[in-house]
């Protein structure tokens, strides 16, 4: 019982840490940041956009 519930641990443990990913936008190539962007959600690609009170 107590390696089933390490390794159900483990697992979730590794799912979050797989989540997380901070990108060094500066320093990626550009074919690669276009690809990073359209593997993300629509959610997260949203999160991208200026919010509508800021000006250019």
């Amino acid at each position: 019982m107590k390696k089933i519930l390490f390794t159900l641990f483990m697992i979730y443990g590794f799912g979050l840490n797989a989540q997380q990913t901070d990108y060094d936008w500066k320093r990626m190539d550009p074919k690669q940041r276009k690809e990073v962007i359209n593997n993300l959600s629509p959610e997260e690609r949203k999160s991208f956009l200026p919010s509508s009170g800021t000006t250019w």
